[in-house]
């Protein structure tokens, strides 16, 4: 069964864009245009990752991804940004960050390791960080 993507973005034309490419790569897409109907989609369906964008007006990237990852911290969040980096307590609550307009390869290859490394924590870590605990 392919792996459910839901994409939330304020642009519709970055938006379907990312809905074409998903759906060319053998993924299933959700979309939402903002905030709130991410949130909705995010609670209704069982999604295996998220692509946000950081952006967005009301309730920005930010803000949604600290409710995801307490509602479900096991789904990985990729966040989407037209500017440099986010800041780092944004970075905290991510799997993953990718500029805006990175290459579409960039994208499917980042969504890919997403999903296939295995939740173990609601912030990123390095796996060697479990191995040293007694």
């Amino acid at each position: 069964m392919p792996k459910l993507i839901l994409c939330v973005d304020d642009d519709s034309a970055g938006l379907r864009l990312q809905e074409i490419i998903l759906t060319k790569s053998g993924y299933q897409v959700l979309t939402a245009e903002s905030g709130p109907r991410g949130l909705e989609l995010f609670r209704e369906y069982p999604v295996d990752a998220v692509l946000l964008d950081f952006r967005m007006p009301g309730m920005d990237g930010d803000e949604v991804a600290r409710i995801m990852r307490a509602e479900k911290p096991e789904v990985p969040l990729i966040l989407l940004s037209g500017f440099m980096q986010p800041p780092a307590e944004t970075i905290q609550l991510i799997d993953s960050f990718l500029p805006k307009g990175a290459p579409t390869q960039q994208m499917l290859s980042t969504l890919e390791q997403v999903l296939s490394t295995p939740a173990s924590a609601p912030e990123p870590a390095s796996p060697e960080s479990d191995a040293s605990e007694s």
